[in-house]
């Protein structure tokens, strides 16, 4: 490495943090203990904390270091933003039992927005400043220019998502254009860390470092590789008490989307909790989607009612299962009446609802109970869960095909019978004998069809019951065909036709008329009855 910076002089970079979801600042946890060495900050601000990830960073290196000089804000309205999402107050619930026992002596949690909060920092007072909020251009911008006087001659600024182009993101864009200013340089992994040295008097170590990043990209892939792994520390140190449960609205004809969320946050543990969610104020959607976790675990939705702005029940939504649109999992046989209940092996467990009830005038809440059954505890345990998902996927694939094949041949079963019913109204002109052949021929194919279905839900593949499907309208066609060799030459394309109205299985009593009509035709041209021998009869 550089002569002019060697790192082995900063083994503050080998702590190892507790860190919590969402895991995209981990990968530069090294470098915010290495600036907190080179910098040795008398005040550092964060703006926009979230779980704490970065900040904890932080206070960490603070205190190992033991500058007792050192002063550290996080200002944060710990309510999201349409980057970050809306989540609740678990969120800040958490990251206060971890960091006010530890670091509460150095360290203040600051709910504020950024704007508000300027005014209780002096001038040229903050020596390291983490920008880290709403992450469109002119949102980063505005944060920028409006701490600006607030930096001291030391002052370095750290930008994060500098790497990250879609869904609005400008950062990388504005470290562009500071870069024509200050001098910067940034790190490409975890979504991209960009530094600006914005002080005429930064610290030396920091500018050597500077130096040699330009010179040896060996530093920053050191600093990237020494990135914590989220599944081994983040139950290090801390105990997470809180998780949200998020539930998004759209209309049929659309897709969910961030901006049409709420969140709601339920202490760890298992049983059912009483949630509240606010509807969007437009409240043009019909349907929701509810996500109880981000781990695999069983599920399940005892009650859901809709409310007015005083909490009373508008509407008390039954028979859930019928009102199911998606499942991502699996349905259970629900514990009680009207519940609905699955299992998801996924990070993804949701159901989505169809709910035309939101769109009343007078309902503002959805008001769910939710039984947490059995959740995944820990991220390494989700990654058993991922691979079981994995290595079972194709069969769970072949079941649900199999259940749908079975509804699906008890719907032709059904259809069966309501043509079998029309069939019975046939005219007497078409003839007792013939009506009777035709009520024989349709319960031969509704046993047939019946006794497929049946297998359908029990064959662990569903081919051989699509093979016998097929082979009962086969039957079908070939015993019908076999009346057509007594007919004449030229009346035979025309009972073919017949026996392909017979083997598509007519939904109307229009074409089972025709059937008739073209059976009295074939009646009237002879003058005998051609289906089979009656005895006393040449």
């Amino acid at each position: 490495m550089s002569d002019l910076f060697r790192l082995e002089q900063h083994p503050v970079v080998l702590l190892q943090p507790y860190v919590s979801q969402p895991y995209s600042w981990v990968g530069h946890i090294p470098f915010a203990y290495l600036a907190v060495d080179l910098l040795r900050p008398r005040l550092l601000v964060e703006l926009g904390t979230h779980s704490g990830n970065s900040y904890l960073a932080f206070c960490q290196a603070v205190d190992h270091l033991g500058l007792d000089g050192t002063r550290c804000v996080a200002v944060d309205s710990w309510q999201g933003d349409a980057h970050a999402q809306g989540y609740g107050e678990g969120v800040l619930d958490t990251l206060r039992a971890y960091h006010d026992p530890r670091y509460a002596r150095f360290s203040r949690l600051h709910r504020c927005f950024f704007d508000d909060a300027l005014g209780e920092f002096e001038d040229g007072s903050i020596d390291l400043l983490h920008i880290d909020g709403l992450h469109t251009y002119e949102a980063v911008r505005h944060d920028f220019e409006t701490w600006l006087p607030k930096l001291s001659p030391r002052a370095v600024v750290l930008l994060h998502d500098t790497a990250v182009e879609e869904r609005g993101f400008g950062v990388g864009r504005y470290l562009r254009e500071l870069s024509t200013r200050y001098r910067t340089f940034s790190f490409p992994h975890s979504n991209g860390l960009g530094v600006v040295l914005v002080g005429d008097q930064v610290p030396k170590p920091m500018r050597a470092f500077a130096d040699a990043f330009a010179r040896d990209d060996a530093l920053a892939d050191f600093l990237a590789a020494s990135a914590p792994d989220p599944a081994a520390t983040s139950s290090a140190g801390g105990t997470q008490r809180h998780e949200d449960v998020r539930v998004y609205f759209r209309r049929m004809d659309e897709d969910f989307d961030d901006l049409r969320q709420a969140v709601a946050s339920r202490p760890l543990g298992a049983g059912p909790y009483a949630l509240r969610f606010a509807v969007p104020e437009s409240r043009a959607v019909n349907r929701l989607r509810i996500d109880p976790a981000e781990r695999a675990g069983v599920f399940g939705i005892a009650k859901l009612s809709l409310l007015d702005e005083d909490g009373q029940i508008q509407h008390e939504i039954g028979a859930l299962e019928s009102r199911l649109v998606a499942v991502e999992g699996d349905l259970l046989r629900p514990q009680m009446p009207n519940w609905l209940r699955w299992v998801s092996l996924g990070r993804d467990p949701h159901v989505e609802l169809d709910l035309p009830e939101l769109e009343h005038e007078h309902v503002r809440f959805v008001e769910l109970t939710l039984d947490f059954e059995a959740v995944v505890p820990e991220d390494s345990a989700q990654k058993v869960f991922d691979a079981l998902k994995t290595a079972i996927d194709g069969v769970l694939v072949s079941a649900r095909t199999q259940t749908h094949v079975a509804h699906l041949l008890e719907a032709t079963l059904q259809e069966v019978r309501d043509i079998g019913a029309v069939a019975s109204g046939v005219p007497q002109a078409v003839g007792a004998d013939l009506r009777q052949e035709l009520r024989l021929a349709f319960d031969a194919l509704q046993d047939r069809v019946a006794i497929a279905s049946h297998n359908a839900e029990r064959a662990a593949s569903v081919m051989p019951a699509l093979v016998e499907a097929v082979a009962t309208l086969q039957h079908s066609a070939n015993g019908s065909a076999q009346f057509s060799l007594d007919l004449q030459a030229d009346h035979r394309d025309r009972f073919h036709a017949i026996l392909e109205r017979v083997d598509g299985l007519p939904e109307t009593y229009a074409r089972v008329r025709s059937i008739g009509a073209a059976i009295e035709r074939i009646e009237q041209s002879k003058g005998r009855r051609w289906w089979k021998k009656v005895p006393g009869h040449d």
